[in-house]
């Protein structure tokens, strides 16, 4: 990633997130609508700005996008679905990303906020913390160079405007895709795993009841409490597995990364596995937005122990394909987690992030200084629990599973969001 210099000093942080393939343009657009941000990725922030990019243009917006440089993950039909959206130029021989600077659009970034950037007929930040709060600078920013900002949760629009947010803050939820059915369920994806146990020979695929947690591999996703916990609850002759589908966070395919991974999942077991424990499986594949139903329609339960989340695709997505969810009720999470929906669990305490050595390769600028839920043992014996509870009470889940796809109904559909989206925008465009 570059950080362009221009001779306009309030344009420099608006120009960090395009990286190199730029060139500055100041022919006018007609374009109504400009959304930027990542587009390639699997990442939730990603997948969220495909979603209402695709769902704004089928409701007749004229739509534009300036694009983050991000890993290529989708398919590419996707991607020269959405290339055709970006803007170019020919400089010098070579034909770069030009950018939207028409002051009459409506420029919607989907990203953290950045300041500097340039005014636009509405400038509109659509972003979210992890964190306990939204923090002093993340306000900060947002109040210095937009009119507006969009959250997909109340948790979090409640968290701005307590912590001193002053321009309006709109909950948008992020759609679950039409994808996620039973029927999309298929037999033939051949996943590469790698299993994890003290005790030899193991079955090479997950057999019995499965558990399934799925996310971008990082501390604060919980992967020490996911793996102590099932380690705590089970032993080989229960008949159980824990599926980890996880890439590094740094979303690379170098090995080093994916070293990395299966490292630290090594020294959890050997750490906290016994000859008796229980197989665990893991799979860094790349794997198609179209076979996830797949993946998550072979296991039995969702488990995610994650010390913060903006909304979590993965848990709502997991719901959708009829799986219970074991999860805390903390941060994005709780505008959908309660006892009615899902398992839940509490906090043994909270953290500032920094003063911990293990956020230190994740944490960002925004998050500097910010408190972050403390997951010790206590939260670890909890989760234990609730995965055998699970696997004993599956009428228990049933309930659950139903009340959970009730609020997806009710909530977070992409039609629902996408009419509340251009409601915003009808207003705007006025």
């Amino acid at each position: 990633m570059e950080i362009v210099r221009l001779s306009d000093g309030g344009f420099l942080l608006y120009f960090l997130i395009i990286g190199e393939n730029m060139w500055v343009n100041d022919i006018k657009d007609d374009q109504k609508v400009v959304w930027t941000g990542w587009f390639w990725e699997h990442s939730g922030y990603a997948y969220m700005n495909r979603g209402y990019v695709r769902g704004l243009k089928e409701a007749g917006w004229d739509m534009g996008i300036e694009s983050i440089s991000c890993p290529l993950e989708i398919t590419q039909d996707e991607f020269h679905y959405f290339n055709n959206m970006r803007k170019f130029v020919e400089f010098e021989g070579k034909i770069r990303q030009d950018l939207y600077l028409d002051p009459e659009v409506v420029k919607i970034i989907g990203w953290i906020p950045m300041g500097g950037v340039p005014k636009f007929k509405n400038n509109v930040i659509y972003t979210m913390m992890e964190s306990r709060n939204a923090g002093e600078s993340f306000i900060h920013t947002c109040n210095g160079s937009y009119n507006a900002c969009w959250t997909p949760t109340e948790y979090y629009k409640n968290s701005m405007l307590e912590n001193g947010m002053k321009i309006p803050v709109h909950v948008m939820p992020i759609g679950i895709d039409e994808i996620y059915k039973k029927e999309n369920v298929h037999d033939n994806l051949d996943l590469n795993y790698k299993v994890f146990s003290k005790r030899r020979p193991c079955p090479e695929k997950p057999t019995g009841f499965k558990f399934l947690s799925v996310f971008r591999w990082n501390y604060r996703k919980g992967p020490d409490v996911l793996i102590k916990a099932f380690l705590k609850a089970f032993n080989y002759k229960d008949d159980v597995s824990l599926i980890i589908m996880s890439k590094h966070a740094a979303a690379s395919r170098e090995q080093r990364f994916m070293d990395a991974v299966e490292g630290e999942i090594c020294q959890l077991v050997e750490e906290y596995g016994t000859a008796e424990s229980a197989p665990i499986y893991w799979c860094g594949d790349d794997v198609k937005h179209e076979d996830m139903p797949t993946v998550y329609g072979s296991a039995d339960c969702f488990v995610l122990p994650s010390r913060g989340e903006g909304y979590c695709l993965t848990a709502l997505e997991a719901s959708r394909m009829g799986l219970p969810t074991i999860l805390p009720n903390h941060t994005g999470f709780s505008d959908y987690v309660s006892d009615k929906t899902s398992f839940t669990f509490g906090v043994d305490d909270y953290e500032v992030c920094n003063n911990n050595p293990k956020w230190s390769t994740w944490i960002t600028r925004i998050y500097s200084g910010e408190e972050f839920p403390v997951f010790g043992d206590t939260v670890v014996e909890e989760v234990a629990y609730l995965m055998d509870r699970v696997r004993k009470n599956p009428d228990e889940c049933k309930l659950k599973i139903a009340a959970m796809n009730k609020v997806i109904d009710e909530k977070y559909t992409w039609s629902k969001c996408i009419e509340n989206a251009s409601d915003y925008l009808y207003e705007v465009s006025k």
